[in-house]
Parts: structure tokens; C-alpha cells; sequence
């Protein structure tokens, strides 16, 4: 209230009124009241009033002028001080215009670096810099947050502020090493949450395959080491003492948001902290190399360790495994407890329910969690061993799971490590075997998948199938239960409205699905049967366009339709329909359309006798591509005998290397199926009769042999 009621008498001209009230809230509160604007033209204008009533002048010019030059760093939580209205300007979100800072800063300049206390006060600019206020960042640390592209003080504020400190002289001038010292102190500096401003300059990132240095991805953390290691760890009494306190800095354990955990997700930095302690001498003590072992391990607030970041990035991840090892905390007389640690840290969940195992999105990342994890002796302890499992099966706050994250050309790490320690056996099998369940068929909330779901276009969809009847899903006890959540997962609807049905292409994951429905029974209740059916007619009719490039699934397919009770026309509908694929290649297309272009000559009869047929302009398109087609062929291609010798290397080297199914090439695939041309169908021409031993093979050849096609 004296402080707005100051303004206002300093405003209205009765500037000795208004500066009267120092009297009762102080010099420095009053310089604070005055300077709490955004315009630096009000400030300007205000400072002009109180020099010309000879505020400034006398033996209290410069303890005056001090006050009122901290007054605009004043910071505070609710960034009310000049210094922090003027960097804000510069936020996103308000314009990103870094002219208000440059602006305050040129204020500052001239009028406070130069006269007969110039020196002193370029001091007090250097400590209102760095001091820190009510627990909250100090103003180099505030300056260091906001997202830059540049280290050009044009273009970055804290590059400005530094330029700034280096006219002040405070990495050059009469209290050089002071300076220093309280430079670097500046940066390890926590506010109350243990933030400090190394972690605030990376919280930060620019990301793109472009950039290549750490000036590109995190300038202001550049910006900040430069000046470290160019002014504060050459020479002079309080070296050591500064590295001590950078390596803090970086190391900090602070309540959330540690420099360690915004390292995470950009490995050059990683690497440029390891490697700086290092050379520091900072292991030369036992104690510390435990410190460090503990940095990465230890939980924050929210129950996240470093190594719950590191597992975002498979070369943080590396780098920190890394330095795990070599630290040699997991021998001697702590190592069974350090185990734990390491353990624990990759295993528990934080309070979203989310833990270091479960942030792996890539394989990489996994296999060195497990390396760690086998380091830590987990698979050698039962007891640590079901909390493994128990990590797999655990649901974060989105109803998410480990078993969310498979899809691999290969089969998955995690799958492999599950299956060596049979995970669904041994004195907790039940209760494994309802959490598997119960993890793969229940849905999550962000988009309504199931782990089923998510991994059905993956060959992990075979793993969690066969674990299934493993576990007891369609056989034992509790079936009738878990054989109903288990179709009530297939039919589900995610937030897009597609089902796995209509989500599954490939030829053998579609007849393994269709069997397992009929394993639980779905065809013997009139609900399923219906659900079926909508499962079926879902997302354009896609399953059964899906269909179209096997005679095996198709045949699968319309044995399981005819179970569910679907008529031959409701059949012949669904192959005259006009779909759009998957990826909107294929518009207005119908099931049909599909198998002439495939050429499968057995599976076009077989939809012929179902009913499928052309309108005119479809089999115009048809033809018109069968033509393009031959032209194709026709067309004698260019002989590169380079890349034709390339390829043959390539073929030479993957046939001496020893045999992989996952790495079988898909060109090498024999199609077994019989094709036809379309003007070949057209023309009365017919596979038909050749085909009976390729029927038998899809033993469904009663089918076929009927007099009618369907009903």
C-alpha cells in the first residue's frame, strides 16, 4: 500500500513526498515499488523525477543508486521485478522480442557503468546478477530457461547478460577471482525445488538431424560451460574450489528437474559431464565414485531415477551403463546393497506407475537394461526376479504396460527374457498367469488399445498368443471368464473405432486369430456371433479386403462367417463394397477389385462363386491396369551392372550367413498361390479345375465343391 501510494506521489510530481516513505518501508522497497514496471520509459521517466529532486546526490548517492539497481532484479515467483517483465517479453508465447532486455540492459549501462562510482556499481550489477531471492532462481539462472537457436547476443538473452557481465568486468576486472567464484556458485545455486541454472538451460532442447553441436541443441548450456572453462578453472587460489562446486552443479540431487535428467536426452552432454569429472580429478576419492553411483540411482519426488530419463535414449543409456561399471560399486562390502539400488531403479515404478523398463521404446535399450540388470545379479534372486515380472505387468496412470512396447522385426529382447526365466511357471505361476492376462487384453485410456492390439501387426503378436493358451486363457479353471474378456478384447473398438479385425493384414496372424475365437467359443453364443459380424462390417469393411492376398484366410475367413450365421448375400455385399485401405492407397476399392490385381487365379473363382462381380467402370479400371501391367513388362529395363553386382554381393553375404527366420528376406518368399491374368478370367479361361490339390492344402475343399457357393 506505501509502495503503490509512493508511485503515485512521485508520478503526480511530489517526487520528496513520495521518497519520503523510505521512512517507513525502507530505501531498497521503495526503489523496488518505483521499478516494478514493464515500461522501461515509466523507469526511465521515474529516475529522472528523484535525480532531479536531488535523491541521487551527497554522501548517499551511492548506497542510493545500489538500491535502486538491485531493485530491478529483484526476482520474486511472480516475476515482478524490471529485469524479469523485460526477459519475458522474450518468451514464446509473448512475441519471443528481445529488445526490452537489450533496452534495460543499455539503461543499466549508461548509467550506472560510467561516472565516479562506476566501479561500484558495476559490482553491485554483478552481485544483483547473482544473488538469489525469497528461494527462488537467482537472475542468471532465470535468464538461462527460455528456448534459444543462437549463442548470438542478438538472438539469446543470456548471451546478452553475459556480454553484459563481461563489460562489468566480472571475469576481468579488480575482483576477477571473487567474480569468478561467485559466477560458478551462481550456476550450482538450487532454488527451493533443487533446481539450478545448468538444469534450467537444458530443460531446453532443439532437436533436429541437422544439428550436430552443443551450441545448435542446447545453446545456453554452451554459453554457460564456455565461460567455466575459460575464466574459472585456469589459475588461482579458488580453482579447485570452483570445480568442486561446477561438479555439484551438474550433479545436484534436487526434489525434480536435476542437471543429470534434462543430460539424459541429449548424449553429448552426457558424455561432456562424464568426461569433465573424470579429468577433474573427481574419483581420485572412493567416496565420490559411490556419490556418483548413488546420483544415478536415486529417486526424485516423483520416484524417477536418472536412469528412468537415460532410458529415453539408447546413447545416454549406453553411456551411463557405461559409467555404472566402471564405478566397481557393485563388489565389496556395499555391493549387495548397490545391487538393489541399480535394480530398483530400473524396476520401480514412479507415481505414474511408469519405471525405466517400461520408458524403453527401443529395443536397444531394453538389452542394455536387462545387461544391467544381469550385472545386478536380478535373475539370480527370486525375490527380484518376480519383482521383474511384476515391472512387466504393472500398469502406469494411462492403463499402459511393458507389454505395450514389442513391435520388433525380431523377436523382442524383453520376450526373450520373459521366456528364459518361464515366467509362467514356478510358485507364483497363478498369479502370473492372471496378471498376463489381464495385462494383454486390458485396454489403456490414451487411445483404447489392448498390449494385443498394439503389437498385432508385430511377431510379437504370436508370443502374447501362444502365452495366452500358456497361461490358461482358453483351457483350465477360470476359461469361461478369461475366454470372454479374451473376444471382448478382439472386438473392442480403440479411440479411431477400429478393431483388431479390421487391423490385422497379414495372411497367418489372421487364420491364428480366427482359430483362437473359435477355441474360447465365440461361435456358440448368438452375442459373439453378432459382435463377430460388427467386428467384421468395422472400418470400411477392412478385414476382409485384408484377405484378398491369401486364399487360406479368405477360406478362414468365410468358414468362421458362415459359423456366425451371415447369409450369402450379406457375403456378396461385403466383396462388392467399396473400401479405402489402410493408408488411403487404394481408394474405392472393393475386396474383389483387389484379388483381380493380386492375380490369384483360385481365389477369384472361389469370390466369383460368392457372388463377387464388376460394374462396367470398375472392370474398365481393372483393365486399364492389367495394361499398364504388361507394359511394364514389356518395357526392356536398363542393365546397371553396378547395382546388380551390389546386389548380388549383398545376396552372396546373406546366404553365408548363418540362417535366421526373422531375417529372411521377404523377395526370397515363394507365393505358392496359382495367378491369372484378368483377361484370362474374362476371356472363360479358369484355374478352377487345376486347382483341387491347392484346396486340399487349404483343407476346405468341401467348400468348394459344393453346388452353392456359400449358402
Amino acid at each position: 500500500m506505501f509502495g503503490w501510494l509512493a508511485t503515485t506521489l512521485v508520478d503526480a510530481g511530489w517526487v520528496k513526498t513520495g521518497l519520503a516513505f523510505r521512512w517507513l518501508i525502507g530505501t531498497e522497497n521503495l526503489m523496488y515499488a518505483l521499478t516494478n514496471e514493464t515500461d522501461l520509459q515509466t523507469i526511465k521517466r521515474r529516475y529522472q523525477l528523484i535525480e532531479d529532486s536531488g535523491f541521487f546526490s551527497g554522501e548517499q548517492e551511492l548506497s542510493r543508486k545500489q538500491a535502486f539497481l538491485k531493485s530491478l532484479f529483484t526476482y520474486d515467483a511472480y516475476e515482478t521485478d524490471a529485469y524479469s517483465k523485460a526477459l519475458s517479453r522474450f518468451y514464446s508465447w509473448n512475441g519471443g522480442n528481445i529488445n526490452p532486455l537489450r533496452e534495460l540492459l543499455d539503461f543499466i549501462k549508461a548509467l550506472f557503468f560510467q561516472g565516479p562510482y562506476a566501479q561500484e556499481l558495476k559490482q553491485t550489477f554483478i552481485e544483483a546478477t547473482f544473488i538469489s531471492n525469497n528461494g527462488e532462481h537467482n537472475s542468471l539462472a532465470h535468464t538461462a530457461w527460455p528456448q534459444t537457436k543462437s549463442t548470438k547476443a542478438e538472438e539469446n538473452p543470456l548471451a546478452l547478460l553475459l556480454n553484459t557481465l563481461d563489460e562489468a568486468g566480472c571475469f576481468t576486472g579488480p575482483k576477477t577471482a571473487e567474480n569468478q567464484h561467485r559466477f560458478v556458485t551462481a550456476l550450482a545455486a538450487q532454488n527451493h525445488d533443487g533446481e539450478n541454472a545448468l538444469s534450467q538451460s537444458l530443460q531446453h532442447i532443439n532437436f533436429g538431424s541437422s544439428l550436430s553441436s552443443l551450441a545448435e541443441k542446447v545453446p545456453n548450456f554452451q554459453l554457460l560451460i564456455e565461460r567455466v572453462q575459460t575464466h574459472c578453472l585456469g589459475q588461482g587460489e579458488d580453482v579447485q574450489k570452483n570445480k568442486e562446486i561446477f561438479i555439484n552443479g551438474l550433479l545436484h540431487k534436487g526434489r525434480l528437474r536435476r542437471t543429470l535428467e534434462h543430460a539424459m536426452f541429449i548424449p553429448e552432454v552426457v558424455a561432456f559431464i562424464f568426461k569433465f569429472i573424470e579429468q577433474a580429478g573427481y574419483f581420485s576419492q572412493e567416496e565420490n565414485k559411490q556419490a556418483l553411483f548413488d546420483r544415478l540411482v536415486d529417486f526424485d519426488l516423483l520416484n524417477r531415477s536418472v536412469l528412468y530419463h537415460a532410458s529415453r535414449n539408447k546413447e545416454s543409456l549406453k553411456l551411463v551403463s557405461d559409467q555404472l561399471k566402471s564405478l566397481g560399486c557393485l563388489n565389496g562390502s556395499t555391493g549387495a546393497a548397490n545391487k538393489e539400488k541399480l535394480i530398483k531403479a530400473i524396476i520401480s515404478p514412479n507415481n505414474d506407475g511408469q519405471s525405466a523398463l517400461s520408458e524403453a521404446k527401443d529395443q536397444e535399450v531394453t538389452k542394455l537394461q536387462l545387461e544391467l540388470l544381469e550385472e545386478a545379479d536380478c535373475f539370480k534372486n527370486d525375490d527380484f526376479t518376480q519383482q521383474f515380472i511384476n515391472a512387466v505387468f504393472v500398469k502406469d496412470r494411462y492403463g499402459s504396460n511393458c507389454l505395450y512396447h514389442l513391435s520388433s522385426r525380431k523377436e523382442h529382447e524383453l520376450v526373450a527374457k520373459l521366456k528364459a526365466i518361464k515366467f509362467l511357471e514356478g510358485p507364483n505361476a497363478k498369479a502370473n498367469q492372471a496378471n498376463f492376462i489381464a495385462a494383454v487384453l486390458s485396454k489403456n485410456t490414451l487411445n483404447g488399445e489392448s498390449a494385443l492390439f498394439a503389437n498385432c501387426h508385430h511377431e510379437s503378436f504370436n508370443f502374447l498368443m501362444e502365452h495366452l493358451t500358456l497361461a490358461g486363457c482358453f483351457s483350465g479353471p477360470d476359461k469361461a471368464k478369461y475366454q470372454q474378456q479374451f473376444i471382448d478384447a478382439i472386438f473392442a473398438a480403440n479411440t479411431y473405432g477400429s478393431t483388431i479385425m479390421s487391423r490385422i493384414y497379414r495372411p497367418e496372424t489372421i487364420i491364428l486369430l480366427l482359430q483362437k475365437l473359435a477355441e474360447a467359443g465365440c461361435f456358440t453364443s448368438a452375442t459373439n456371433k453378432n459382435a463377430f459380424i460388427d467386428a467384421i462390417k468395422s472400418d470400411d469393411n477392412r478385414l476382409v479386403f485384408n484377405c484378398m492376398n491369401s486364399l487360406k484366410a479368405y477360406l478362414a475367413l468365410r468358414k468362421h462367417l458362415k459359423e456366425a450365421g451371415f447369409s450369402a448375400q450379406e457375403l456378396k455385399n461385403l466383396l462388392n463394397q467399396p473400401v479405402t485401405d489402410e493408408y488411403g492407397l487404394k481408394k474405392n476399392t472393393t475386396p474383389y477389385m483387389s484379388a483381380l490385381e493380386n492375380g490369384d487365379g483360385v481365389l477369384i473363382e472361389l469370390l466369383k462363386k460368392d457372388g463377387a462381380e464388376l460394374t462396367e467402370e470398375q472392370s474398365k479400371v481393372i483393365a486399364q491396369q492389367q495394361k499398364q501391367i504388361a507394359k511394364w513388362k514389356q518395357e526392356k529395363p536398363e542393365f546397371n551392372r553396378e547395382k546388380v553386382t551390389k546386389r548380388l554381393k549383398a545376396f552372396q553375404t546373406e546366404q553365408e550367413e548363418p540362417k535366421n527366420p526373422a531375417k529372411k528376406s521377404l523377395r526370397l518368399r515363394p507365393r505358392l498361390e496359382r495367378r491369372a491374368s484378368f483377361s484370362e478370367i474374362s476371356s472363360g479361361i479358369t484355374l478352377f479345375d487345376k486347382a483341387n490339390k491347392e484346396i486340399a492344402q487349404a483343407q476346405d475343399d468341401s467348400v468348394l465343391t459344393k453346388k452353392s457357393s456359400f449358402s
